[in-house]
């Protein structure tokens, strides 16, 4: 095992046969401290050079366990809806900036080495370096010819955790995203799996859980739905497209992130605020909150906390910190999405209970046994590399409280109500000690991160 107690994810696959093509399950486990939880930690000690972190760094990921080369190099990676490259350090990296098991191309008798570099830089943090044609696995199923990102630098990525890592990131968005970048032959993996027809569908499947369920608490299923996850039924909502001008100067469109369209957002308390036009809500499982524009946090928090003058923004963490009794508190959070592009008529509601974004940030679990807390919706941080076009990210703070069915096939999202397998606590299953959910809730600020890809800051989005 690469991983030592934290987040990594162990892989089910069921047996397949030319005749029966079965989907994959692929259980999650959150990274308490993985390597995006680095990103801000980095970014805020350039702050404050001379001070101590106000807290240890803990990561709000889920990993998955891939195998690279033959024979195989295993590295326990991000996955992650808001990029579309799958990248691993290699042993042109030094120590410094790649400080975990890196790719060694020598030992790999299936590499094709190109000549072709990548650079991906995400709303926090890059990568760069040479791409690689290679033999990938995950959860049994094995892609040949997979493009792998082979990074000899990184920044604000990796840490130097002693355990409990990231080693990469595997990107589950739309190829279009690498194709405007200029890197056409990058087919994210779970594309390459309906491209070859090893999955019954073309769709996978996302389950977070809550966010005080530690150790293994969610699952990824490659194509097809886990109903036992989920209560009522899927509404599906369409993928938006983004109208972008390529390297040659074409404008198409096209399809780039998982984005579906936003007509508002209200809250129990009172607060209310209605689009003029669709909103893109990007759907993002690497970013740990969810962000929005500045003044919509503000007003949203003040009609929460009644304008608690205890409730501040932390400027240094990009964060507002609220009183932990409100996740006691019988209140919500909804995110309207649109059920068509031409109309709002019929939305769907994205309900989110306010104890699922009060997070403890501190050394307990619950809000209830908290003394300080976060909210898990903030403004985007003003060093965040995202584009104008994406002034929505709906992150794992409000994504865990539902089951999500991304359809490649007709780029389309299903959402329902995801069922919790846990009020608190961690997993039974696994070898997680007392101290990691402690850890990960007093770790939290420093492990806010954004993993969407920059793509450009002139897109437009299609309504």
């Amino acid at each position: 095992m690469l991983l030592s107690g934290i987040g990594l994810v162990l892989f089910t696959a069921l047996a397949t046969t030319a005749s029966e093509i079965k989907p994959v399950t692929v259980p999650l486990v959150r990274n308490q401290e993985g390597h995006l939880s680095q990103i801000r930690r980095s970014v805020k000690e350039k702050r404050q050079v001379h001070k101590e972190p106000l807290f240890n760094a803990a990561g709000r990921e889920f990993l998955i366990e891939v195998d690279i080369g033959t024979p195989a190099q295993r590295f326990n990676v991000t996955m992650d809806t808001g990029s579309a490259t799958l990248w691993v350090p290699s042993t042109d990296c030094s120590m410094l900036k790649c400080p975990y098991e890196r790719f060694n191309a020598s030992q790999s008798s299936t590499l094709n080495q190109t000549n072709t570099g990548f650079q991906i830089e995400y709303g926090i943090g890059m990568a760069n370096g040479t791409y690689a044609m290679e033999t990938v696995s995950v959860g049994g199923l094995t892609v040949t010819g997979q493009a792998v990102g082979l990074a000899n630098e990184t920044d604000d990525i990796l840490g130097t955790f002693t355990e409990g890592y990231s080693n990469g990131i595997m990107g589950f968005g739309f190829p279009s995203m690498n194709a405007f970048r200029g890197y056409s032959q990058d087919i994210p993996f779970v594309f390459n799996l309906v491209n070859n027809n090893l999955i019954p569908e073309p769709i996978f499947s996302v389950y977070l859980n809550s966010a005080f369920h530690y150790g293994y608490s969610g699952e990824v299923m490659l194509g097809g739905i886990d109903e036992s996850k989920y209560s009522g039924q899927l509404t599906y909502a369409p993928v938006m497209a983004y109208q972008m001008t390529d390297i040659t100067g074409q404008t198409k469109s096209v399809y780039i992130y998982w984005t579906v369209g936003g007509t508002g957002i209200r809250s129990s308390s009172g607060y209310s605020t209605n689009f003029d036009q669709l909103q893109g809500f990007v759907l993002d499982t690497g970013t740990t909150l969810t962000y929005v524009p500045d003044q919509v946090a503000s007003d949203l928090v003040q009609s929460i906390t009644k304008k608690d003058p205890k409730s501040i923004y932390d400027v240094f963490n990009g964060v507002y910190r609220v009183d932990c009794s409100l996740g006691s508190q019988d209140q919500n959070v909804e995110f309207l999405v649109a059920t068509s592009t031409q109309a709002a008529n019929n939305q769907l509601n994205l309900t989110v209970s306010l104890r699922e974004l009060i997070i403890p940030i501190d050394d307990a679990e619950t809000p209830e046994e908290a003394n300080e807390c976060a909210f898990g919706i903030a403004p985007f941080p003003q060093n965040s590399l995202t584009g104008s076009a994406v002034n929505f990210i709906l992150g794992e703070s409000v994504m865990r409280s539902f089951y999500t069915v991304h359809n490649m096939g007709q780029q389309t999202v299903g959402i329902a109500r995801a069922i919790s397998s846990s009020t608190g606590g961690r997993s039974e299953t696994g070898d997680n000690d007392n101290s990691e959910g402690a850890t990960a809730s007093s770790n939290l600020i420093q492990s806010l991160v954004i993993t969407t890809v920059v793509i450009a800051t002139s897109i437009n989005i299609l309504f």
